[in-house]
Parts: C-alpha cells; structure tokens; sequence
C-alpha cells in the first residue's frame, strides 16, 4: 500500500506543478473539477493538459489497478452506482469496474 500511495501522492503533486506552471492561477484542485465539462475530451489529451503521468512500474507490480479492471472500485462504490442507476431507472453500466 505504501507503494501505492507514494506513487498517487506523486503523480498528484507533479500535476500540480506542471498546471501551475503553465495555467498560473487555474485550480489544481481535481476534487472541485466539472469533469462532466470535459467527457467529451480524449483522455490522453486531458492527460496532456493536466500533465498527468503515468503510474509507476513498482506501483503496478504492487497491484495498482485502473478503476476500469477489477479492484479498481470499491463495494461501496459499486454498490451505490447500482442504486442510483435503479432510482434512475436505467441499466447500471461499470465500464468492466468490480470489487476485487
């Protein structure tokens, strides 16, 4: 886990800096992020813009998962996905995302 961590921690850190340092002012904040503004976007444009690198190697050999591979959501997570998308009467989809 301490692997893991490190390495997000990292990544987090190196796209703040680089969108600092090339949108001086613009948030760095993912967390208040419209990212529905950018669904649209490919990601490895919006990849390119934010800077965002890659995880480390030593991160998935430690078992870093994509959220689309299994492990990569919570039970919590996948279970509230389920129930807002039957209160919406619509099919839940979890692009392959499943509890480890």
């Amino acid at each position: 886990m301490s692997v893991r961590l490190a390495d997000a921690m990292y990544r987090g850190a190196m796209l703040a800096w680089h969108v600092n340092d090339t949108y001086p002012g613009r948030s760095t904040d993912l967390l208040a992020t419209d990212w529905f503004a950018h669904a649209d976007r490919p990601l490895d444009e919006l990849r390119a813009e934010l800077g965002l690198v890659p995880k480390s190697e030593r991160a998935v050999a430690a078992g870093s998962t994509t959220p689309w591979e299994r492990g990569g959501i919570s039970p919590f997570q996948y279970a509230h996905g389920r129930e807002v998308a039957d209160a919406e009467g619509r099919q839940y989809q979890s692009f392959g995302a499943e509890p480890a």
